[in-house]
């Protein structure tokens, strides 16, 4: 049985756009600068500055910088990639908490699993895709989502 609307969990495009109401939209907001205004502990940066430039990707789409120039904006969020920053975050989150991240996705990605979906974005099939953030990330976003919402 799923949960009542009321008791899941809003989209998380959802709670990125509540929280980018309260921001001002000139340029690309610092998100370390954030971080320090509101105290946010070390293993909840790294979530909370992607969570900014997906608002801020949202918000760029309709800034005359980019629109006016038929400059289109997206972004990609990955999950775990095997890359140098993947010690870093172990470092940070601990080892724990990155293998249940790979272990929901069955292996950690690869840069060449994730170049395609940049080279789609680039490409002209991509062309009426503004705004939008492409989870490429294995499966992660889903799992985390089923699992916060009991589905």
């Amino acid at each position: 049985m799923l949960p009542a609307a009321s008791d899941a969990a809003p989209p998380r495009w959802r709670v990125c756009g509540q929280r980018g109401r309260h921001r001002p939209h000139n340029g690309v907001p610092d998100p370390a600068e954030i971080v320090a205004q509101h105290d946010i502990p070390n293993d909840a940066g790294y979530p909370v500055s992607e969570e900014i430039l997906l608002v801020w990707t949202m918000l760029a789409t309709h800034q005359e910088q980019f629109k006016g120039r038929g400059i289109r904006v997206n972004a990609v969020s990955t999950g775990p990639v095997e890359t140098p920053i993947l010690q870093q975050f172990r470092d940070v989150l601990g080892d724990e908490r990155v293998n249940s991240n790979v272990d929901a996705v069955g292996r950690a990605g690869t840069p060449d699993d994730i170049t395609p979906a940049i080279l789609f974005l680039c490409s002209d099939a991509a062309r009426w895709i503004n705004g939008t953030n492409l989870a490429t990330d294995g499966g992660l976003e889903a799992a985390v989502t089923a699992t916060t919402n009991a589905f």
